[in-house]
């Protein structure tokens, strides 16, 4: 057998302590990781505890037939007002249907004609 002789006993030590310094800076980052996490951890289990313990506490305002009849009530209120906007808007379109053609019943002899002239509402 061929004996190994390693000529370059010096750049393999260097690149052993870089190694070693890399590790021990690894080490370092993953204990800092570890604290951080166990906060964090704790943290969140403190939390599912108190909502845990909250929501045995809580009792709902409504039950279902009355939140039913809460929400029917709202959206008949909404339906009324979205008609009453409705029928506002209608009204000014008339209006300004009434003053466009009163302005060209008045027009109609001087200059150019404004019948062609409509509104973007």
């Amino acid at each position: 057998m061929a004996k190994v002789i390693l000529d370059h006993s010096t750049s393999v030590q260097q690149s052993l302590v870089e190694l070693t310094r890399k590790a021990d800076q690894l080490n370092i980052q993953v204990g800092l990781l570890k604290t951080r996490s166990k906060t964090q951890i704790d943290r969140t289990t403190k939390e599912v505890e108190k909502e845990r313990k909250q929501s045995k506490k809580f009792l709902p305002l409504y039950d279902r037939a009355k939140f039913y009849q809460f929400i029917q009530h709202r959206l008949k209120k909404f339906n009324r007002t979205l008609s009453r906007v409705y029928l506002a808007t209608r009204q000014f379109e008339h209006v300004v249907e009434n003053y466009h053609s009163t302005i060209n019943s008045l027009s109609e002899g001087e200059g150019p004609s404004l019948k062609d002239y409509r509104p973007d509402f």
